[in-house]
């Protein structure tokens, strides 16, 4: 990510969650803990304001700071409540799976396992 001139890079986790933002001196200049769904449980800034700037949080999905919303290409995802704020496309019904009548479902409600980086289904 580039920001008023400088570089700054993402360090992840193995299931893409943004856990620092690091400098070009390798210093970390903001730093993100969260629960299974999202929620941010900690935040960490160097007081430059970059933990908020960065776009990119939870499982490298888009965050909005004004709503508390994850944007994941199709739909947004409301990590306080654990669902989608918009329902699924009917396509996506799976009567074999309890969470796959749920048009608001985020990840069959296992985000442990899964990711859903297009909003559509879990991956």
């Amino acid at each position: 990510m580039n920001y008023l001139g400088e570089e700054y890079f993402y360090i992840k986790n193995m299931q893409g969650d943004i856990l620092e933002l690091i400098n070009s001196n390798g210093h970390a200049v903001a730093k993100y803990s969260y629960d299974a769904w999202g929620n941010i449980i900690y935040q960490y800034d160097d007081g430059s304001n970059i933990s908020n700037i960065n776009p990119y949080r939870y499982r490298g999905y888009r965050y909005d700071d004004e709503t508390g919303y994850y944007y994941l290409n199709t739909r947004f995802y409301d990590p306080s409540i654990a669902r989608f704020i918009s329902a699924d496309s009917i396509n996506y019904l799976d009567p074999s799976s309890s969470a796959g009548l749920n048009l608001y479902a985020y990840c069959n409600n296992n985000p442990v396992m899964y990711s859903d980086p297009s909003g559509n289904f879990q991956f």
